[in-house]
Protein backbone atom coordinates (compact mmCIF):
# COMPACT_ATOMS: atom_id res chain seq x y z
CA UNK A 1 0.00 0.00 0.00
CA UNK A 2 1.05 3.38 -0.68
CA UNK A 3 1.62 5.61 2.63
CA UNK A 4 -0.28 8.93 2.97
CA UNK A 5 3.20 11.35 2.22
CA UNK A 6 3.40 10.15 -1.18
CA UNK A 7 0.45 12.37 -1.96
CA UNK A 8 -2.81 9.37 -1.92
CA UNK A 9 -4.83 9.94 -0.13
CA UNK A 10 -7.22 7.28 1.66
CA UNK A 11 -10.43 8.16 -0.42
CA UNK A 12 -8.24 7.51 -3.51
CA UNK A 13 -7.19 3.98 -2.17
CA UNK A 14 -10.24 3.30 -1.21
CA UNK A 15 -11.68 4.54 -4.61
CA UNK A 16 -9.79 2.41 -7.11
CA UNK A 17 -10.26 -0.96 -5.07
CA UNK A 18 -13.51 -0.83 -5.74
CA UNK A 19 -15.02 -2.32 -8.89
CA UNK A 20 -17.16 -0.46 -11.34
CA UNK A 21 -20.91 -1.14 -10.58
CA UNK A 22 -22.38 -1.20 -14.47
CA UNK A 23 -26.35 -0.98 -14.74
CA UNK A 24 -27.91 -3.10 -16.58
CA UNK A 25 -29.24 -1.22 -20.03
CA UNK A 26 -32.77 -0.38 -19.91
CA UNK A 27 -35.75 -2.21 -21.50
CA UNK A 28 -36.95 -1.25 -25.30
CA UNK A 29 -39.93 0.04 -24.86
CA UNK A 30 -42.94 -2.27 -25.79
CA UNK A 31 -44.41 -2.34 -29.18
CA UNK A 32 -48.11 -1.48 -27.68
CA UNK A 33 -46.48 1.33 -25.55
CA UNK A 34 -45.45 3.26 -29.35
CA UNK A 35 -48.22 1.99 -30.85
CA UNK A 36 -50.78 3.95 -28.34
CA UNK A 37 -48.00 6.90 -27.87
CA UNK A 38 -48.76 7.10 -31.77
CA UNK A 39 -52.35 6.65 -31.77
CA UNK A 40 -52.42 9.01 -29.26
CA UNK A 41 -50.46 12.12 -31.03
CA UNK A 42 -53.02 11.03 -33.71
CA UNK A 43 -55.76 12.81 -31.56
CA UNK A 44 -56.50 16.07 -32.46
CA UNK A 45 -57.86 17.32 -29.42
CA UNK A 46 -54.75 15.73 -27.65
CA UNK A 47 -52.47 17.48 -29.68
CA UNK A 48 -54.50 20.71 -29.08
CA UNK A 49 -54.51 19.82 -25.12
CA UNK A 50 -50.65 19.02 -24.82
CA UNK A 51 -49.82 22.13 -27.32
CA UNK A 52 -52.00 24.52 -25.10
CA UNK A 53 -50.11 22.87 -21.94
CA UNK A 54 -46.90 23.55 -23.53
CA UNK A 55 -47.38 27.38 -24.72
CA UNK A 56 -48.59 28.08 -21.10
CA UNK A 57 -46.42 26.72 -19.18
CA UNK A 58 -43.95 28.90 -22.01
CA UNK A 59 -45.73 31.72 -21.10
CA UNK A 60 -46.22 31.79 -17.80
CA UNK A 61 -42.22 31.60 -17.58
CA UNK A 62 -41.99 34.14 -19.86
CA UNK A 63 -44.33 36.58 -17.75
CA UNK A 64 -42.53 35.54 -14.50
CA UNK A 65 -39.09 36.70 -15.62
CA UNK A 66 -40.40 40.17 -17.51
CA UNK A 67 -42.11 40.73 -13.86
CA UNK A 68 -39.59 40.25 -12.08
CA UNK A 69 -37.30 41.87 -14.29
CA UNK A 70 -39.74 44.77 -14.45
CA UNK A 71 -40.14 45.24 -10.85
CA UNK A 72 -36.44 45.28 -10.40
CA UNK A 73 -35.95 48.08 -13.18
CA UNK A 74 -38.87 50.57 -11.45
CA UNK A 75 -37.01 49.81 -7.51
CA UNK A 76 -33.52 50.33 -8.98
CA UNK A 77 -34.59 53.95 -10.10
CA UNK A 78 -35.45 54.68 -6.15
CA UNK A 79 -34.43 52.32 -3.94
CA UNK A 80 -30.91 50.64 -3.35
CA UNK A 81 -30.01 47.22 -4.24
CA UNK A 82 -31.10 44.97 -1.62
CA UNK A 83 -34.41 46.83 -1.20
CA UNK A 84 -34.75 46.61 -4.86
CA UNK A 85 -33.84 42.92 -4.93
CA UNK A 86 -36.42 42.54 -1.53
CA UNK A 87 -39.30 43.55 -4.12
CA UNK A 88 -38.15 41.33 -6.49
CA UNK A 89 -38.33 38.55 -4.39
CA UNK A 90 -41.90 39.79 -2.91
CA UNK A 91 -42.87 39.17 -6.67
CA UNK A 92 -42.27 35.33 -5.70
CA UNK A 93 -44.18 35.27 -2.71
CA UNK A 94 -47.05 37.41 -4.12
CA UNK A 95 -47.15 34.74 -6.70
CA UNK A 96 -47.12 31.69 -4.57
CA UNK A 97 -49.47 33.07 -1.76
CA UNK A 98 -52.58 32.78 -3.81
CA UNK A 99 -51.08 28.64 -4.96
CA UNK A 100 -51.36 28.11 -1.64
CA UNK A 101 -54.50 29.50 -0.12
CA UNK A 102 -56.39 28.36 -3.07
CA UNK A 103 -54.86 24.73 -3.29
CA UNK A 104 -57.87 22.75 -1.91
CA UNK A 105 -60.69 25.55 -3.08
CA UNK A 106 -59.14 24.94 -6.27
CA UNK A 107 -59.30 21.21 -6.57
CA UNK A 108 -62.64 21.45 -4.79
CA UNK A 109 -63.84 23.93 -7.67
CA UNK A 110 -61.97 21.84 -10.31
CA UNK A 111 -63.83 18.50 -9.00
CA UNK A 112 -67.25 20.09 -9.07
CA UNK A 113 -68.09 22.33 -12.07
CA UNK A 114 -67.15 22.15 -15.62
CA UNK A 115 -63.19 22.13 -16.21
CA UNK A 116 -62.87 23.17 -19.54
CA UNK A 117 -65.00 26.85 -18.14
CA UNK A 118 -62.78 27.02 -15.55
CA UNK A 119 -59.47 27.01 -18.04
CA UNK A 120 -61.29 29.36 -20.18
CA UNK A 121 -61.90 32.00 -17.31
CA UNK A 122 -58.21 31.44 -15.66
CA UNK A 123 -56.88 32.01 -19.11
CA UNK A 124 -59.14 35.17 -19.50
CA UNK A 125 -57.23 36.14 -16.01
CA UNK A 126 -53.85 35.23 -17.21
CA UNK A 127 -54.04 37.45 -20.46
CA UNK A 128 -55.86 40.33 -19.05
CA UNK A 129 -53.11 40.64 -16.68
CA UNK A 130 -50.53 40.17 -19.31
CA UNK A 131 -52.37 42.81 -21.55
CA UNK A 132 -52.43 45.42 -18.31
CA UNK A 133 -48.62 44.76 -17.43
CA UNK A 134 -47.80 45.19 -21.25
CA UNK A 135 -50.29 48.55 -21.41
CA UNK A 136 -48.27 49.92 -17.90
CA UNK A 137 -45.47 48.99 -19.29
CA UNK A 138 -45.69 51.01 -22.55
CA UNK A 139 -48.12 53.75 -21.46
CA UNK A 140 -45.95 54.29 -18.92
CA UNK A 141 -47.56 54.11 -15.35
CA UNK A 142 -46.47 50.82 -14.22
CA UNK A 143 -45.66 51.21 -10.43
CA UNK A 144 -44.25 48.11 -7.97
CA UNK A 145 -48.24 47.71 -5.89
CA UNK A 146 -49.78 47.32 -9.74
CA UNK A 147 -46.96 44.38 -10.74
CA UNK A 148 -48.10 42.95 -7.11
CA UNK A 149 -51.39 43.35 -7.75
CA UNK A 150 -51.07 41.57 -11.10
CA UNK A 151 -48.81 38.85 -9.63
CA UNK A 152 -51.44 38.05 -7.22
CA UNK A 153 -53.61 37.64 -10.09
CA UNK A 154 -52.15 35.93 -12.16
CA UNK A 155 -51.28 33.81 -8.65
CA UNK A 156 -54.66 33.09 -8.40
CA UNK A 157 -55.63 32.46 -11.68
CA UNK A 158 -52.61 29.67 -11.65
CA UNK A 159 -54.22 28.23 -8.55
CA UNK A 160 -57.29 27.18 -10.42
CA UNK A 161 -55.52 26.42 -13.70
CA UNK A 162 -53.59 23.48 -12.32
CA UNK A 163 -56.18 21.59 -10.72
CA UNK A 164 -58.54 21.92 -13.80
CA UNK A 165 -55.87 21.57 -16.30
CA UNK A 166 -54.74 18.24 -14.77
CA UNK A 167 -57.70 16.31 -14.15
CA UNK A 168 -59.23 17.49 -17.74
CA UNK A 169 -56.21 14.75 -18.93
CA UNK A 170 -57.56 11.80 -17.60
CA UNK A 171 -61.16 12.79 -18.13
CA UNK A 172 -62.08 10.08 -20.60
CA UNK A 173 -66.11 10.99 -20.83
CA UNK A 174 -66.90 14.43 -22.55
CA UNK A 175 -70.10 13.35 -20.34
CA UNK A 176 -68.68 14.30 -17.31
CA UNK A 177 -67.57 17.93 -18.15
CA UNK A 178 -70.67 19.43 -18.91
Amino acid sequence: ALSLSKGVSNHALRCSSRQAIVAPPMSEPSPASLSSARALLKERDFVFFWFSRWTAVLGVTIQSVALGWHVYEIARTTMDVKRAAFMVSLIGLVSFVPVLMLALPAGETADRHNRRAILLICYAAEIGTALLLATAAFMGFATIPLLLGAAFVFGASRAFFAPSNTCLLYTSDAADEE
